[in-house]
Parts: C-alpha cells; sequence; structure tokens
C-alpha cells in the first residue's frame, strides 16, 4: 500500500490514545494520501477535520485539489479553491496551478481562463505576461502553459492584445527529469486549437516565433 497507508494506520491509532489531530497532522496525513492517488481518503479527512474545529491552510487545500486531480474530480477541486478565498485565505501559485491542470484535463476552458486572469491580477506568472511580443513559459506547468497560451489567443481574438510577432520562451528542459515536455506540448497545443503557425528557429530549439503575418492570417481566418 505505501506510505498513504502508514499514514492513515498513524492518524486513526491517535483516536484510540486519546490524542486530538491538529493541522500539522492533517497536512501530512492527506498530502501522504495525494501522493498515494487516493483521492476520496484525502476528501473524507479534508472535511473531517472541518468537522473537528480545524480550519484547512493553504498547504492542506493544494494537497486536497492535487488528490482530486488524480480522480478527476473536478467539480469538487473547484470547491475546494472556491473555499480559500471565503475562508480569507490567499491561494498561491501552486493552488492555481493544480486547479488550472484539473480543470485543463476536464477540458473546463471557460474555468481555466477565468483562473489564469485572476491569477494574472495577483502577480503570478509575470514571465509569461511581461511584453506584449515575449510569452516566457520557463517557470510553468504543461497545463499552465496551455492556459497562458488559450489566454494569449483569446486576447488576439477579442483586440486586447495588438498583433505583432510573438516570441514563445519554452527553454530546452535544461531544469526537467529525462525529455522536456514543455517544447512539444506547447506546439501540439497550438496544432490542436488551429493556432498561428508556427515559425522555428533552427539554432534553438528552446523557443519558436509566432511572425505578425502568421498571426494576422490566422486572425483573418477565425479560428478558434
Amino acid at each position: 500500500g505505501g506510505q498513504w497507508e502508514k499514514a492513515l494506520q498513524v492518524f486513526d491509532s491517535m483516536d484510540g490514545r486519546c490524542i486530538r489531530p491538529d493541522v500539522i497532522t492533517y497536512s501530512a496525513v492527506i498530502s501522504a494520501l495525494e501522493k498515494g492517488g487516493q483521492w476520496e481518503k484525502a476528501l473524507e479527512l479534508f472535511t473531517l477535520m472541518q468537522d473537528h474545529g480545524i480550519v484547512p491552510d493553504v498547504i492542506i487545500c493544494n494537497a486536497a485539489i492535487s488528490a482530486l486531480d488524480k480522480g478527476g474530480q473536478w467539480e469538487k477541486a473547484l470547491e475546494i479553491f472556491d473555499f480559500m478565498s471565503d475562508q480569507g485565505l490567499e491561494p498561491d501559485v501552486v493552488s492555481f496551478s493544480a486547479t488550472i491542470k484539473v480543470m485543463d484535463a476536464a477540458s473546463r476552458f471557460d474555468e481555466v481562463e477565468s483562473l489564469m486572469h485572476e491569477a494574472r491580477q495577483r502577480g503570478l506568472y509575470p514571465k509569461a505576461f511581461s511584453s506584449s511580443s515575449k510569452v516566457d513559459l520557463h517557470d510553468c506547468t504543461a497545463a499552465v502553459a496551455r492556459a497562458v497560451m488559450r489566454v494569449v489567443l483569446t486576447e488576439l481574438q477579442s483586440g486586447v492584445r495588438e498583433p505583432c510577432e510573438i516570441v514563445v520562451v519554452t527553454g530546452r528542459g535544461n531544469r526537467s527529469e529525462g525529455q522536456a515536455v514543455l517544447p512539444g506540448q506547447v506546439r501540439n497545443f497550438l496544432q490542436e486549437v488551429s493556432g498561428p503557425e508556427v515559425t522555428e528557429e533552427p539554432d534553438n530549439d528552446g523557443r519558436f516565433i509566432l511572425r505578425h503575418d502568421s498571426v494576422m492570417n490566422w486572425l483573418r481566418e477565425g479560428r478558434v
């Protein structure tokens, strides 16, 4: 069963010894359940701690959202994300990345864009939106990178972003374990949504260009 079963055994034994679990205990057990892919048990504990008068912190909420991602439970994940704001908690970059990942996997693209707009308002993912002519995805997960590109395309279509040549930086994956995921994911995304044509830079596979004429052609064709 692994670490999550051991964590759950220790947690269950606390009741027999009349020890009251605190927020640190719940955080450790829910994180173990998340890593073990046990989303139902993680959600059960998330509810239980509140029944016992303990308010989950951001770390616990993030772990619960990540657990729900592994179970494909996007509605419950969104409930926990909204719960943070209701409790006066400040969602961090992990909160947004985890929730965007769930929504992206469930093809809930309106929610993806809404989350990304909120993240920008909070000053998150600053490199991705620092320039109208450059999109730097270095610090983004694959799901967040797709969300950023989705927002860029929407802004081009709506006129919020002025059409121009856009350099998209994915990096070569030097900090990745194994083969780099991001360069291929971003290029595949643009193909999937029939986005502007990509122009490669022969001597730099960690970036590509959306040329101005390519962007204008794409806008004229009215692709989504």
